[in-house]
């Protein structure tokens, strides 16, 4: 979601607030959570690589995520 006053957006799971999200070494995320970061991602808001880009969503090689990921900073 994105603060009021055009501030960072923020990812929020459960009670929690994120303004960054760094994704660790990972094989594959579920869908749900390549929903998430594309959504957040899109309102501004910066995921960063700290290890092995994941490669599949839901167990399955994804070209959406191999792109999403490549233009993710490290």
């Amino acid at each position: 979601r994105r603060p009021p006053g055009g501030a960072r957006p923020l990812l929020r799971v459960g009670a929690m607030e994120y303004p960054v999200v760094v994704l660790p070494s990972l094989v594959g995320v579920a869908e749900s959570t390549f929903r998430l970061l594309r959504e957040f991602r899109a309102q501004g808001g910066p995921v960063l690589l700290a290890g092995e880009a994941p490669a599949l969503v839901e167990g399955l090689p994804s070209g959406e995520l191999a792109e999403f990921v490549a233009a993710c900073p490290r």
